[in-house]
């Protein structure tokens, strides 16, 4: 179940959980400090709550596990009575790709996330002009394929020549040589 949690939150950037809350991905663009480059950031935000999921997550959960749209119902309000169960009674519960649900000394859910893997290094600016510095040339005519092999230091081009015309070729001539030897033994 939490696999299908983490994959509805990913492609559309919330899920809800019944009576435990509201998961987000919140996204903070690149930017520059002046000296560095830094990437965007991707990070998971919680809000308790007596939030309500969508038909729209049913629909996916049922498509997931193979349920019908009822059991799919059935089976995740069964697992969110079982987590907001656990909440209350464990000190934390670990959702696997989110994060940690805990109870504050208040008594309320809070939420810490587990790290979402970044994409983007952190650049300084001497660092870009060095990669922009790296000449390549990327001229490729229509029937070859180009694929590039790429380091800190050095290009390094390989090119594919496409040569499908050349069977093409071929099985034509076979298909104008079998035509005429049809009709010159039916003639």
């Amino acid at each position: 179940m939490l696999n299908s949690l983490y994959k509805f939150l990913v492609l559309n950037d919330h899920v809800s959980i019944p009576g435990v809350g509201t998961f987000s991905v919140q996204r903070t663009p690149a930017s520059f400090d002046g000296n560095t480059f830094q990437p965007p950031v991707q990070r998971i935000s919680f809000e308790a709550g007596t939030a309500l999921a969508e038909k729209k997550f049913y629909d996916f959960l049922a498509a997931d596990h193979d349920f019908s749209g009822v059991d799919a119902v059935r089976k995740f309000q069964d697992f969110a009575y079982q987590l907001k169960k656990d909440i209350q009674s464990q000190s934390f519960v670990e959702l696997s790709g989110l994060g940690v649900l805990k109870r504050n000394n208040l008594g309320a859910i809070v939420f810490e996330p587990s790290a979402i893997n970044q994409y983007f290094p952190k650049l300084t600016p001497a660092e870009v002009e060095q990669r922009q510095n790296i000449s390549t040339e990327n001229v490729v005519s229509s029937s070859e394929t180009a694929v590039y092999s790429v380091d800190e230091t050095t290009v390094e081009e390989i090119v594919v020549k496409d040569r499908w015309w050349i069977w093409a070729t071929v099985l034509a001539l076979l298909a104008l040589a079998a035509i005429g030897y049809f009709y010159m033994t039916n003639m």
